[in-house]
């Protein structure tokens, strides 16, 4: 019986004169087209029962829903092309010198995938407070919150984003690289399969009112009408 509702709820959204709003989709593909650079929370901007969402839908870091979405950290990953790293000096000093020696600590971030968001905040710190952060061979748009960590807004495309990171020492010495991926995946694309259709409605239809993350498009911990409202505005949509 609740199958038969939410397929007549979906019929009277997907036939519904009133248009749907939903921005939170990017440059990755003529089927998307960024319309709001500044994004802002979906939910709470429902504005009558033909579901219509005005607004993009925000992203959530830092927490893991189930086994299916993880937290992680980047990974080590060694740059042949970097310079040899200086060796920091051994205890008791022996004779005289001055100046300092950067300590090679490479940076760290963490990261949450798969994600249905089209920009995720990944942070981490920066292994010395001196070093200069970038992600994806550019230090622009990274942001500093206090001396020894580091922030970034990333915006993501639909599949697979490998995120680069590494320091940049005032010495010039350049830590080795350190490597993730997250995955985006498309908003209403409950089994993966890269398209909107039917069997991602069962799948929501199943979970409406309870919790599955694959069906929580606005990651906000449950399956509700905010969620249905999105898998009808991606309906057919594929990448």
């Amino acid at each position: 019986m609740r199958q038969v509702r939410i397929v007549l709820i979906f019929a009277a959204v997907v036939l519904s004169a009133v248009p749907f709003s939903v921005s939170a989709i990017d440059t990755s593909s003529a089927n998307y087209k960024d319309t709001a650079p500044t994004f802002a929370p979906a939910a709470g901007n429902v504005s009558s029962a033909n579901y219509q969402v005005s607004g993009s839908v925000d992203y959530a870091v830092g927490k893991s829903d189930s086994a299916g979405f993880s937290v992680q950290s980047g990974v080590p990953f060694p740059d042949p092309s970097a310079p040899t790293p200086p060796v920091p000096p051994g205890p008791g000093g022996g004779g005289g010198g001055t100046g300092s020696v950067d300590y090679v600590v490479p940076p760290t971030f963490t990261y949450k995938t798969p994600t249905f968001q089209s920009h995720q905040l990944i942070n981490g710190t920066r292994g010395a407070q001196s070093a200069f952060i970038s992600v994806n061979g550019s230090e622009v748009g990274v942001n500093y919150p206090t001396a020894s960590t580091w922030s970034r807004d990333l915006p993501l495309f639909l599949g697979l984003n490998v995120i680069q990171v590494k320091a940049r020492l005032p010495s010039g010495y350049v830590t080795p690289v350190v490597t993730g991926t997250i995955e985006r995946l498309l908003i209403g694309d409950c089994n993966r399969d890269r398209v909107v259709n039917d069997r991602d409605l069962s799948i929501l239809s199943r979970a409406f009112r309870t919790y599955n993350p694959f069906a929580d498009f606005n990651e906000d911990g449950r399956v509700d009408d905010f969620d249905l409202s999105l898998l009808a505005s991606h309906w057919k949509q594929s990448y």
